[in-house]
């Protein structure tokens, strides 16, 4: 069942999975620009399984309300806002393509609200090729095993938050995270699909090669929403990132 929560005077939507797991556990994940919660609906009840899972429709996507700001770092602030509201001291953040951006900006800043990060085929690094065409994107998303929730969710947005689609755009297409990255003390987790064209796996060992303690985890044959598709191996991978973190984390 979905909650409400007012923050800085921002109506926000998210849900609150498997409440009867150990808090510390929790994991918060957050959605890529055009989608919303229920997009991941399949990952979040796989996920909350073996953990609590919170997940937020961002500002200005889904149930939420428009924000006042656009930017990572501004992303980030929300989310710590978020969590202080919610009076939780720490989460394992997660986060797909500019929901990743924000989950890494927000370990690079509040490095003590987080204690590990595990993103897919995360933006943060401008494309240099630009946004992809139509025609590469309906190709893509065609060829992944086309998904209607992503279908579902960029009508939804476009009918409710039509004046942010456009100008939230440029934070994954143009907004660089990559000074900010070195500063995460957090375990990092990278999985990225190999087949991605929009944010292609080079990002995947470029970020890496900045943070600290980053493992990239490759997943073949995935495109950019991979993990729409195919969230047990999402889950997979997360659980044996989990497995291998210190038992203190």
């Amino acid at each position: 069942m979905k909650s409400q929560l007012k923050i800085k005077d921002i109506d926000v939507s998210y849900v609150h999975l498997g409440r009867d797991k150990d808090p510390k556990q929790t994991r918060l994940f957050l959605h890529g620009w055009c989608l919303r919660l229920q997009a991941f609906e399949k990952l979040l009840k796989v996920l909350s399984v073996d953990y609590p899972v919170i997940a937020i429709d961002l500002p200005g996507f889904g149930n939420s309300q428009e924000p006042y700001f656009w930017g990572y770092e501004a992303y980030a602030d929300f989310v710590n806002n978020f969590l202080e509201t919610l009076k939780i001291p720490q989460v394992h953040i997660m986060g797909q393509s500019m929901g990743g951006g924000i989950a890494l900006t927000t370990a690079a800043l509040f490095p003590d609200k987080i204690s590990s990060v595990a993103i897919m085929n995360s933006a943060g690094i401008p494309m240099r090729n630009g946004q992809p065409s139509i025609i590469d994107r309906v190709h893509e998303l065609w060829a992944q095993g086309f998904n209607r929730h992503i279908l579902q969710a960029f009508i939804i947005n476009s009918v409710k938050h039509p004046k942010n689609l456009v100008r939230s755009l440029n934070v994954p297409i143009k907004h660089d995270i990559r000074p900010l990255l070195p500063k995460i003390k957090a375990p990092c987790l990278l999985a990225w699909g190999d087949c991605d064209k929009m944010l292609p796996i080079s990002y995947a060992y470029e970020m890496a090669a900045l943070i600290p303690k980053a493992k990239v985890a490759t997943v073949s044959g995935g495109f950019h929403e991979w993990g729409l598709i195919q969230p047990e191996i999402f889950c997979s991978l997360v659980k044996q990132f989990d497995a291998s973190l210190p038992k203190h984390v």
